[in-house]
């Protein structure tokens, strides 16, 4: 089953601020979650919420899976630091 990817308008915002190389290299990573969001060794489900976490670098993108619209909903992009605020 091939998910759509889909970005809230906090994800795309963020994304916009980065720089081209590591834009391009998060984009090719969310990308790969379209085939099967959670067998990706670079993700994890987080402890006391609905949402999983993709590691990329120093980055962290937040993302829910819709298993009934077959939609992978990106909620949050950023650092290690600051995306579990």
């Amino acid at each position: 089953m091939i998910y759509e990817i889909k970005l809230s308008k906090k994800a795309e915002k963020y994304l916009l601020k980065l720089q081209e190389n590591q834009e391009s290299k998060i984009i090719e990573k969310v990308k790969e979650l379209k085939i099967e969001p959670t067998i990706n060794k670079n993700v994890k489900k987080l402890e006391g919420n609905p949402f999983w976490r993709l590691r990329v670098g120093d980055f962290r993108v937040i993302f829910d899976i819709l298993d009934n619209k077959v939609v992978v909903l990106i909620l949050k992009i950023g650092s290690r630091g600051d995306v579990y605020k």
